[in-house]
């Protein structure tokens, strides 16, 4: 057993230890001086005299005093902390949503408008021309469309009469 642990395990662990650490105190005279400054301090300590008739009356007096309870917070100041923490993020929002849009006003001031740097080259002739091919593409896709719907209503009609008549 090392010295640090002698003086706790007499006293705090069980009679095995305890005995264990009586073994070593007899052994090393450092732990053999401190258990002696233990046992006086328990003597003295254990003596005490009786309380004086004026103590005994302000012990007991003070133990008649009822102890007061911390006082509570009415039901709605968590409520009114809650709501005040809302308006405050409320307010925080506002004005950064504010300092934004005052940013992009300035920003849109400060840049020259694109339409006025950008010259534009139109040619209808070209627009027509792209427009009567992509005509013709749509009509076609029409015309596919308008047979698969004949053929899936074909479908659908022989469906209802082999389920009407059910001996096919």
């Amino acid at each position: 057993m090392k010295c640090d642990e002698c003086l706790p395990a007499m006293e705090l662990d069980g009679p095995a230890r305890a005995q264990e650490a009586l073994r070593h105190a007899a052994s090393c005279p450092r732990c053999a001086a401190d258990y002696a400054a233990l046992v006086t301090v328990k003597e003295e300590l254990a003596v005490h005299e009786p309380l004086s008739a004026a103590a005994r009356a302000v012990w007991e007096n003070a133990s008649r005093i009822p102890v007061s309870e911390p006082a509570r917070l009415p039901r709605w100041v968590p409520a009114m902390a809650g709501i005040l923490t809302m308006a405050a993020a409320c307010v925080a929002v506002v004005l950064l949503v504010h300092m934004r849009r005052e940013v992009e006003v300035r920003l849109r001031i400060a840049e020259p408008p694109a339409a006025a740097t950008a010259i534009i080259d139109h040619d209808p002739a070209v627009e027509l021309d792209q427009l009567a091919v992509a005509v013709e593409t749509l009509s076609g896709s029409l015309i596919a469309l308008a047979e698969q719907a004949d053929r899936l209503e074909m479908k659908r009609e022989i469906t209802l009469i082999l389920n009407q008549y059910d001996r096919w």
